[in-house]
């Protein structure tokens, strides 16, 4: 060891002391991956998050965003592409990054709506929530590799940016230990899947945990239907669901979030989809027919009675969220349907 290395002591999830041993390359790399940082600070830009995500590839459990705004006063040495590190290392710098950002936001998208919309849409709108969900407000976002669009602060997406910016970096970091520990609790609410060893992934011993038990509610149905045969896909046959994956995906295309899906209340109601765009909050009733002639009758088919348990249910869910401040909007998704029951058109009208 050199006269300049150095070890940073911290305690990790599990309450385990560890010593991060700092060497000259990990400084000579923090130095490195700042620069480019350092070139837009002097562009006038102060502060500037970085954003990425964990949990894109594996079968089961969320897709976690993450963005993070450093402070200009403090290095981070050791900070690599989250992938790169060891688990004591991503641990040690995770806890030293949530003390002492600036800011940082932490989003898990749910294999769920991961099934509706995609794990392309899935994790654009885990990445603009954790922007969005910043305390202090960027100037300016760099992203691993995905354009967010949607923002008036200007956003670039850098190829491999998790190993080429500290921020991004950062951002990798917290999100891929904020999964892993996800995945650990769900390795006891769900056991024998083995997810706390593999966290979700295609590994040999999850297949056969698959084989063995079949999907639980985390898996990705989605996932599975290319990998295991139609047999674990059954509900995305459903043609009601089909258009419900349909109206979600062409919504999170115009840039609406996709909080909820079949939100019910026994006794009370359900809603097809929950949306979230511009501080509003959108309750969509999915509606679909052949013959798409007449929109009107297919609008009348959502009756007064339907409407009222539709506000019951929308007030639940507004409360139940902490999101009462919020304006409530409540949408018809009328869908018309080709004779192979494609879709062929989407139209959305308000409902009183």
């Amino acid at each position: 060891m050199t006269d300049d290395d150095k070890t940073i002591k911290s305690v990790d999830h599990a309450g385990s002391s560890y010593k991060m041993r700092i060497n000259d390359s990990d400084r000579e790399r923090w130095q490195e991956m700042q620069s480019y940082t350092d070139e837009l600070v002097s562009q006038g830009y102060q502060a500037i998050a970085g954003v990425d995500e964990a949990g894109r590839g594996p079968l089961a459990g969320p897709v976690v965003a993450a963005a993070c705004i450093l402070p200009p006063d403090r290095e981070f040495p050791g900070l690599n592409d989250s992938k790169k590190m060891t688990l004591k290392r991503r641990e040690t710098l995770y806890q030293n990054i949530i003390e002492s950002a600036i800011a940082y936001s932490i989003i898990p998208v749910s294999a769920e709506i991961i099934d509706l919309i995609n794990i392309r849409n899935a994790t654009l709108q885990g990445m603009a929530a954790a922007v969005r969900n910043l305390k202090h407000e960027p100037d300016l976002v760099l992203t691993d590799a995905m354009a967010l669009q949607g923002f008036t602060i200007p956003v670039q997406a850098i190829v491999k940016g998790d190993s080429k910016v500290n921020c991004i970096a950062a951002a990798s970091v917290l999100a891929k230990v904020s999964r892993d520990r996800l995945m650990g609790e769900y390795d006891i609410s769900f056991p024998n899947y083995g997810f706390a060893q593999h966290k979700g992934y295609g590994t040999k011993a999850h297949y056969q945990a698959l084989e063995a038990l079949g999907p639980c509610p985390i898996h990705r149905q989605s996932f599975l239907k290319t990998k295991l045969g139609e047999a674990c896909n059954a509900r995305a046959g459903e043609l009601g669901e089909k258009c419900e994956r349909e109206v979600a995906h062409h919504l999170a295309k115009q840039g609406f979030a996709i909080i909820g899906h079949r939100f019910k209340i026994h006794n009370v109601g359900e809603i097809d989809l929950v949306c979230l765009r511009d501080d509003m909050v959108y309750f969509v009733e999915v509606k679909a027919r052949s013959d798409s002639s007449n929109y009107g009758g297919l609008a009348a088919t959502i009756t007064a009675e339907k409407i009222r348990h539709i506000r019951a249910t929308a007030a639940i869910f507004l409360r139940d969220n902490k999101m009462s401040d919020k304006t409530a909007v409540l949408l018809a998704a009328l869908v018309s349907l080709n004779n192979n029951q494609e879709v062929e058109h989407i139209k959305y009208l308000p409902i009183y």
